[in-house]
């Protein structure tokens, strides 16, 4: 998979020396420093993420198997909704600036 890959992993979650390691069946991958992650330690656990290196993953969202996924935002999509609309502020602003 090339790196910026969007993936999802199972395994069993562990510390590893330099973050947190999810063993599954096709070996170890590391992922960064998701909230939540100490207590799933030594369970079994679905990531959801971002392929930045060989064999390590930017975290998005972490959750036990056999659980509902957890939201990574209350409203999701308005990330893209707030960006839009600071971009319309700041062109009228920019407008009204060289207008008068």
């Amino acid at each position: 998979m090339p790196i910026g890959a969007q993936m999802q992993i199972e395994g069993t979650l562990e510390r590893g020396p330099f973050g947190y390691v999810v063993h599954s069946g096709t070996g170890r991958t590391q992922i960064g420093y998701p909230r939540g992650a100490s207590g799933l330690v030594g369970r079994q656990v679905e990531v959801d993420g971002w392929r930045i290196a060989f064999d390590e993953i930017a975290c998005d969202r972490i959750w036990q198997c056999g659980e509902r996924p957890p939201n990574s935002s209350p409203w999701p999509g308005m990330d893209v909704v707030v960006i839009g609309a600071l971009t319309i502020y700041g062109i009228v602003a920019s407008l009204s600036d060289l207008i008068g």
